[in-house]
């Protein structure tokens, strides 16, 4: 997905050019192609294959570390590095799903994704480089039918579905993977990510992290986290301590007359008294 962020980001940029601000006020477009179209792709395809290098060579470290030598490859094929990212995430659960359920539906999501970006960056490269797309006052206007139904329909598909879901489930799985790897930062980046993809960043800084060690310290504050809930009744409950033997167990019982510990021997008083006899003659 990030080449389509970078080629959007270069055709509105650099291809199709902002509207022209005059005395605070937009009057509308100024023109189209500043830049040939390919020159979009080749600025896209240069950012990409920046990020594309780093973030395999940090996924395939990782892969190694975890003991995945066997699929480590995975970690440099597009969507495939997708589903790696929640195999290093181990048997991590997010509201009790198991994460690699998550990473598959966010694979196959933004495979979808892909495919319709593809088609609607192809519409409107193709009606701006043969002219079907004209400026007319301040609107961008497509005289190719076939064309314009089809960035018309991919425009509504991802603007108001596959982005929601692609979002949803990426964030869901890049939050696992995050707390993992940089729980300190986790949620920042997962939120800026959204925006800009800099999650590459981090996955190549966090290679050297061993994956085995990071899911083992995820796996324990689990364990723990069910245990406090398991007996204060609360999510939010201090730790507890586990039980221990009560080291006063033996002098308690279920009659009022239990014996005190610490009260003075009394069974002497139920003895023969010596003197009872002589004061009663």
């Amino acid at each position: 997905m990030e080449f389509f962020i970078f080629l959007i980001a270069a055709m509105q940029m650099f291809i199709i050019p902002a509207q022209k601000l005059v005395n605070g006020q937009l009057i509308g477009m100024t023109g189209l192609r500043l830049m040939p179209v390919y020159a979009g792709y080749i600025i896209a395809t240069s950012l990409y294959i920046v990020v594309y290098i780093l973030k395999g060579i940090g996924l395939y470290t990782m892969a190694k570390k975890a003991g995945y030598s066997k699929i480590a490859i995975f970690s440099f094929i597009p969507f495939l590095n997708t589903l790696m990212i929640g195999r290093l995430c181990g048997k991590s659960k997010l509201m009790n799903i198991d994460i690699k359920w998550i990473a598959i539906i966010a694979m196959s999501i933004e495979l979808l994704y892909a495919i319709s970006m593809l088609i609607n960056t192809t519409a409107i490269n193709l009606a701006i480089s043969n002219g079907a797309m004209v400026v007319s006052g301040n609107q961008l206007v497509i005289n190719n039918y076939t064309l314009d139904r089809m960035i018309f329909t991919t425009n509504i598909l991802n603007n108001w579905i596959l982005s929601f879901l692609y979002s949803f489930s990426t964030v869901a799985l890049y939050t696992v993977f995050m707390r993992l790897y940089s729980p300190r930062n986790a949620l920042l980046i997962v939120l800026l990510n959204i925006f800009i993809p800099i999650l590459w960043i981090f996955i190549f800084t966090c290679r050297n992290v061993d994956p085995r060690t990071a899911n083992a310290y995820s796996q324990n504050i689990y364990v723990q986290n069910q245990y406090t809930r398991q007996n204060t009744n609360s999510y939010n409950a201090p730790p507890s301590t586990p039980n221990m033997d009560d080291p006063f167990a033996e002098y308690k019982g279920n009659s009022p007359k239990d014996i005190d510990p610490f009260a003075e021997n009394t069974s002497f008083q139920q003895e023969r008294n010596p003197f009872d006899d002589n004061d009663k003659k």
